[in-house]
This record gives structure tokens, sequence and C-alpha cells, in this order.
């Protein structure tokens, strides 16, 4: 079975990136993680487009029951104290020059209050040593960054949290492509495309589904497909070289808008062997 992941960089696609990490973050006048000489790498590729759900929207000052109508909370959400979130406001105002806008909801959601108070106080946000390292490995792999990889690493500290960073950094390994993209499933005799595994678009509840072509509709020439859902506990089964770590669950929650990484996984993959990868391990708490 061919997994969809090789010559892919760290670099994906507005839409994909906007819905994963739940518009956390829009940032006007950066290109994606795809840099030329001189200019400042980022994760995500705008191209003057902004997630609709980050403007005319101040969660800060909400009642909770109105934002769970509107996003789903995180389990143990605590909104971040009203003097915090206003110096935000006004480092992101002046410091940033509104460059970087983030949706405060999500934002609080994903970072500490203190890791907030280090961003504000040295404009860098906090980082632990394993992490930098594996942003800088991952820019040093990518053929497509020009720029030096510690030059690099600031960039993405005065832009990124350390949650935000790690789920980034996790969609470029194989266990995010598979997530993202999913698994090659053979071909139906006969059709010139190939059937697919992967997790479904119902980015509240994703489950992993398999598609299979069957044929040709006779009225429009359209291809005919039954897109089914795998139970868990056949998944080792329908996708080679997978396995769970604990038992059946479900993988593809790790991609829904509030992710859950209650499903850790291994991936037997040719010249990669079945070793998790490291930022995997960390969100998966192993």
């Amino acid at each position: 079975m061919y997994y969809n992941y090789k010559n892919i960089a760290l670099i994906f696609s507005a839409i994909v990136i906007i819905l994963l990490i739940n518009g956390w973050l829009r940032v006007r006048g950066k290109e994606s993680f795809t840099t030329v000489d001189g200019m400042e790498p980022s994760f995500t590729t705008v191209d003057g487009m902004e997630p609709s759900f980050t403007s005319g929207f101040d969660p800060a000052f909400t009642n909770i029951d109105s934002l769970e109508a509107t996003f789903k909370v995180a389990p143990g959400f605590v909104p971040w104290p009203k003097d915090v979130v206003q110096r935000f406001k006004i480092y992101q105002k002046t410091v940033s020059k509104n460059v970087k806008q983030y949706n405060m909801y999500v934002l609080q959601q994903e970072a500490t209050v203190d890791e907030a108070e280090t961003l504000m106080r040295t404009g860098y946000w906090p980082w632990p040593e394993e992490l930098k390292d594996e942003y800088i490995n991952a820019v040093w792999q990518s053929t497509m960054i020009k720029i030096d990889p510690r030059v690099a690493l600031q960039n993405a500290q005065t832009t990124y949290c350390k949650n935000i960073a790690k789920r980034l950094l996790g969609w470029n390994t194989k266990e995010g492509q598979f997530l993202i993209y999913g698994a090659d499933a053979g071909r139906t005799d006969s059709m010139p495309v190939k059937n697919t595994i992967k997790c479904s678009s119902d980015l509240k509840n994703s489950v992993l589904q398999k598609t299979v072509f069957t044929g040709y509709n006779l009225w429009n020439g359209y291809k005919n497909s039954e897109t089914t859902t795998i139970k868990n506990e056949d998944i080792p089964t329908e996708v080679a070289g997978f396995s769970f770590v604990n038992g059946p669950c479900n993988p593809c929650n790790a991609i829904n808008q509030t992710p859950q990484y209650n499903c850790p996984f291994k991936l037997a993959i040719k010249d990669q062997g079945s070793e998790i990868s490291p930022v995997w391990k960390s969100l998966w708490n192993l």
C-alpha cells in the first residue's frame, strides 16, 4: 500500500491549515512556508484569505454558554484574565503592528497565560529545546526553504505558540500525512483511479472511511463510488503497516476542530520503519 506523503515539504494549502488549526492565526502580508531569498517563513498560506470566524468576535468577554454555541469548547478551558487579554490586544496592535492577528478564543485554548506573558515580554513564544531542534531539522530537510534555519526558528517563535508549532510540524510526518491524505487502497478492475482510505471531512467527528470506485454512471460519465466507515478494530487489517499502541480507537480524532490526541498508532513505512515520529510522541504524551 502506498502512502501519499512523498515529496511533501512543509507547505500546506490555506484551506487545510485553516481547518486544522481552527483559525488560530491570520497573518497579513505573509507567504507560505515556501520561502524565497530573504522572506520570512510561515506555516500558513493565506494568499489574501482570512478565516471568517476571526472577524468581529471577541470571546474574551463573552459568556461561556454563547461560546459553546459558536465553537466547541475544549475540556478544561479557562479564559485568560481580562487584563491579560487587553494587554495582548495592545501588544498585537503596537509591537506586532497588526501583522499577526489571532483568534483570541482559539489562542486562549492553545496557549497559557504564562506563554502569553513571555511573548509580550520577549517577543517570542516559549518553545522547549526539543521542539526547537525538531523545527530546525524540518527546515534543513526541506528543499523549499532558502533561509538560515536559526533565523527561520526565530521567525516561527514570534508567530506560533508551542502547541500550534507541534501540530504543524506533525502534519509533515508520516503520521500527519496519513491523517491528512490517507492511504492508497488499490484499484478496482477497469478503473483508472485508486481507491482510498482517508479521514472523513467532518471536522467535528472525523472517522476513517474507505472509498471504492465501482464503475461509471452511464448517464453522465461520472465515476460511481461507495464510501463506508471502517470500524476502529478493523483499521490494522485495512491499512498495511498500521497498528495501535494501546488498542483500537479513532485516529482521526487528531484532525477535528478541537483535536484530541488520544489515539496513538504506528505506521510501518518502507525506509522509515515503524518508530513513532518524535513530535507525535509528544502530542500523544508517550
